[in-house]
């Protein structure tokens, strides 16, 4: 019987495999850092614009729209590298032919799939950083109202309820043997309808009330009330329950697509399809 790895050597060894390969490609992710920098001072010129006159459909947030702003395309990031870095790196590995390797290994599937998708999850969250840093000179975010416990709950929370969804569209990659769409899907209807951009409170009920299913509605909710108003783990009861429920719901849905997926993966070739 094989001695299955240590959980932290497979991590590590993810990681440095994934900053290798970023190393390599210097300049297109040059050019990537000047695009995000471009993007967040136009955010930042149009968060002021919005913050300079009084605006009643911001609700508790009016005057601080920057601040909302910023929290809302930060954890949007998170959750498209979220949910889309596991499908990206199988069907990379798909292509490259190291997919029927990698499970082939005594390495439990779990944590294969947690290697695959680290290097994309923990790059968001030095891009997070990297916004709280911005924030704090372009956004007018100031943290004197930020519970830490609060927010680290919150991300923890939030990251548990996109990992479900990205079980979806790794099985999804599987079968279709293509990017999959859920994390496209997912993006598409947050930005509209899970108050990335501007409250839920300015949408049509019925679609305000769709909105409230995803996951990054309640995240977006517990997460602004902890940086902006001092919520601790206590007072995000609401929120937390909401994305624990999805937790619950969608990951063993997404855990056994994707079993099923690997299975007929197994049997019909599958893992190095182009």
């Amino acid at each position: 019987m094989r001695e299955r790895p240590a959980v932290g050597a497979v991590l590590a060894a993810s990681l440095r495999r994934s900053l290798v390969e970023e190393a390599s490609e210097l300049t297109p992710n040059v050019l990537y850092v000047i695009s995000l920098g471009v993007g967040i001072l136009s955010q930042a010129f149009f968060a002021r614009l919005v913050d300079a006159a009084p605006n009643a459909m911001l609700g508790a947030y009016q005057g601080h729209f920057a601040a909302f702003l910023l929290l809302g395309v930060c954890l949007l990031d998170m959750q498209n590298a979220t949910v889309g870095g596991l499908s990206k790196a199988i069907r990379e590995a798909q292509v490259t032919g190291s997919l029927e390797s990698l499970m082939a290994t005594p390495t439990p599937t779990g944590l294969v799939l947690m290697a695959l998708m680290l290097p994309a999850s923990v790059a968001a969250l030095a891009r997070m950083v990297v916004y709280g840093i911005v924030g704090k000179f372009l956004f007018g975010l100031t943290f004197a109202s930020v519970n830490v416990l609060g927010v680290v709950v919150m991300l923890v929370a939030a990251f548990a309820s996109f990992t479900a969804f990205t079980l979806v569209g790794a099985a999804l990659t599987m079968i279709l043997r293509r990017a999959d769409p859920v994390s496209r899907l997912i993006a598409a209807m947050s930005i509209v309808a899970g108050g990335v951009f501007y409250p839920s409170t300015v949408l049509p009920k019925w679609m305000a009330m769709a909105g409230s299913f995803l996951p990054i509605a309640p995240a977006l909710q517990g997460l602004r009330a902890a940086v902006m108003r001092d919520a601790g783990p206590l007072a995000l009861e609401g929120p937390l329950a909401k994305l624990g429920a999805v937790v619950v719901v969608v990951g063993p849905i997404g855990a056994w697509l994707f079993g099923r997926m690997i299975a007929r993966a197994r049997v019909d070739g599958s893992m190095t399809a182009w």
